[in-house]
């Protein structure tokens, strides 16, 4: 099976029949530990949606995968996630569709946390 990646929801292939419709990040200020909610409209068969949050070296501090049948069939999936540390951070979400086909948007800096007040 071919490899067709897309980015902001363009697809790469007419084999490739997700999109991302719209990504948002739900709370994307607080104070560590911070709650932040990630909601995804997709469209295509979607298989799986993945999120992740970034820190400024592109590592991973928190993700989680969503596939229900609101997600897949409904097309609105939304994860919560937990950020332990203040910092500005990057989210990404990836979309599977059929096969080895995907896209994914990342959002530059959407969530800033700030320290708990001492």
């Amino acid at each position: 099976m071919a490899l067709c990646t897309a980015t902001a929801g363009a697809s790469a292939s007419p084999a490739c029949n997700v999109k991302i419709v719209k990504f948002t990040v739900n709370n994307p200020t607080g104070i560590a530990p911070a709650k932040i909610g990630l909601t995804t409209y997709t469209s295509g068969t979607v298989k799986i949606v993945q999120y992740q949050i970034l820190d400024k070296n592109g590592k991973v501090v928190a993700s989680c995968r969503s596939y229900c049948t609101h997600c897949t069939k409904k097309h609105i999936c939304n994860c919560s996630l937990i950020v332990k540390k203040p910092g500005t951070y990057d989210a990404k979400v990836t979309i599977y569709g059929t096969g080895n086909c995907h896209v994914q948007q990342t959002k530059k800096s959407a969530i800033t946390i700030k320290a708990a007040k001492k």
